[in-house]
């Protein structure tokens, strides 16, 4: 069981967003460079768990990442720029197969 602060919670769906002060595992996430490393499966498995948690989201409510000294990104924003760069990683798996 995964008891989390509501700020690091969509809608109790248990996406957990990265936190860059929490760890360096977290500060890859944060910045997408987790993505080549990851199997097929596992980022076909991302890729629902982002669509899931956007589709989860409640846009008023939303939590605030922490990207730098000064500067927060909203979730939504976030979760979408993970979208475009799971997409962009399987666009350019396929390529190097062909």
């Amino acid at each position: 069981m995964i008891i989390l602060p509501k700020g690091q919670r969509i809608r109790n769906k248990c996406y957990i967003l990265p936190n860059i002060l929490r760890s360096y595992e977290d500060l890859q996430r944060f910045f997408n460079r987790d993505l080549p490393e990851m199997d097929d499966f596992s980022l076909r498995q991302e890729s629902f768990k982002v669509k899931m948690a956007l589709a989860f989201i409640a846009p008023e409510r939303q939590p605030w990442l922490f990207a730098e000294p000064g500067k927060l990104v909203p979730a939504v924003e976030w979760l979408r720029i993970r979208q475009a760069a799971i997409w962009a990683e399987r666009k350019r798996r396929e390529k190097t197969r062909a």
